[in-house]
């Protein structure tokens, strides 16, 4: 008997914010081995890309399920699964003290990490009387798409908007926004108003999202301060 088919893995099912049901496998040696060179590069879109390897190996069901087109917070989901199953509940993380700047080592439980807004629904947004936007949630794809950028830059939440938008409605029409260039897309985005761009990034605002606050105590001052995950990529680069 060959060696290769002496280990035998346990799978396990969960069901994804979405609804989808998926039944995996932990991941193993080599592929621990290629998260850990992700962290190490602290480059997102190897970051992205590792990730979305290392998930597409473990998924056992829906056969030939594409990672690229799930809704962003059912990968992250996934994800957290997976790194539960295969290295436990405890993850190491780098947290900066806002103050000091000093940087510092903690452990984050990773039962104590929520997916918040998952019962929101998606609707159609009132921007004025004339007119409105209906949103779809950015898939794993989208997100890779601008991965290159700074993720709290104006630039990168314009980029993931434009892909997010899916229909506008006037009084006089309802365009379909899913085959336009992303150029004409933004090219709408920068011309609101600055009250209606603000409506407009809402959805940014209340999608479904990694959500989990702590506090770390400063042992040099002895003054704690805040700690925030919001991404999975947290866990990387934090």
């Amino acid at each position: 008997m060959s060696l290769k088919n002496v280990v035998s893995l346990p799978e396990y099912k969960s069901t994804l914010p979405s609804g989808l049901v998926v039944r995996y496998r932990p991941f193993v040696v080599k592929e621990e081995k290629i998260l850990l060179m992700a962290k190490e590069s602290k480059d997102m879109e190897q970051i992205y890309s590792c990730i979305k390897n290392v998930i597409k190996n473990c998924i056992i069901e829906p056969e030939n399920l594409d990672i690229d087109k799930l809704p962003y917070f059912d990968v992250q989901q996934l994800f957290i699964y997976l790194r539960c199953k295969s290295m436990g509940e405890a993850v190491q993380i780098r947290v900066k003290d806002p103050q000091t700047k000093q940087t510092f080592e903690t452990e984050l439980d990773l039962e104590k990490v929520k997916i918040t807004n998952i019962s929101k629904k998606l609707q159609k947004i009132k921007l004025n009387e004339n007119l409105a936007v209906e949103f779809k949630y950015p898939s794993f794809s989208d997100f890779l798409k601008v991965s290159k950028g700074e993720v709290d830059s104006i630039e990168t939440l314009l980029s993931v908007a434009a892909i997010c938008v899916n229909k506008v409605f006037t009084k006089e029409q309802t365009i379909s926004c899913t085959e336009l260039p992303q150029d004409e897309i933004l090219e709408f985005i920068n011309t609101l108003p600055k009250k209606e761009f603000e409506k407009f990034c809402d959805f940014f605002k209340t999608m479904p999202k990694i959500s989990y606050n702590s506090e770390f105590k400063n042992p040099v001052t002895g003054k704690s301060f805040p700690v925030e995950v919001t991404d999975f990529t947290d866990f990387f680069i934090l």
